[in-house]
């Protein structure tokens, strides 16, 4: 697998550019920043994680979803996930005092654009450092309803039916025709 490009990790500890390694494993991405440890990984409707690509960039599907999971933050400091392109909250929360790591499932909004975005956690690890650490993620293309509605299997059976309906019937009538004449 190759790795990330530099332009799509981007940390920032205690207001300068530090640099880390992600790891990639069991299709989570995880950025080790100070002793903050964050993970991130696309979850399909189901709830299961989703491959990532051969570059190690997380992948979205129509579920829009993806779980992070971070650990070594400051207990009583507010974090927050951000997604840019067009900055957009996806969530803000403190880590509860008996607390180890902090789980959030979270959806990116129907309206968001298709295509590759930042998604941005930021906040205070557990030794006082303010951090932002930036990864990239594809949100899929919305589907249209007429394009749900053209891929489902009852449409291609009334279709079906309408064309073999189309094909008999006027033969039928044809033969009848010739009967009463």
């Amino acid at each position: 697998m190759n790795s990330l490009n530099e332009d799509e990790i981007v940390v920032v500890l205690n207001g300068k550019r530090a640099f880390t390694n992600p790891t990639v494993s069991g299709n989570k991405v995880t950025l080790a920043i100070a002793d903050v440890r964050f993970s991130i990984v696309a979850r399909d409707k189901a709830g299961s994680n989703l491959a990532i690509d051969s570059q190690g960039r997380v992948l979205l599907n129509d579920s829009r979803t993806f779980a992070i999971d971070v650990s070594g933050l400051h207990k009583t400091k507010t974090h927050s996930v951000w997604m840019y392109s067009e900055p957009q909250l996806l969530e803000s929360f403190t880590v509860s005092p008996s607390a180890e790591s902090v789980s959030k499932e979270i959806v990116v909004p129907k309206d968001a654009d298709a295509g590759w975005h930042s998604v941005v956690l930021s906040g205070t690890s557990s030794a006082g450092d303010e951090f932002a650490a930036s990864l990239r993620i594809n949100v899929p293309a919305k589907e249209s309803m007429v394009l749900k509605i053209a891929t489902s299997g009852w449409v291609w059976a009334l279709l079906v039916g309408a064309v073999a309906s189309a094909l008999v019937l006027p033969s039928r009538s044809r033969s009848r025709r010739r009967n009463i004449a």
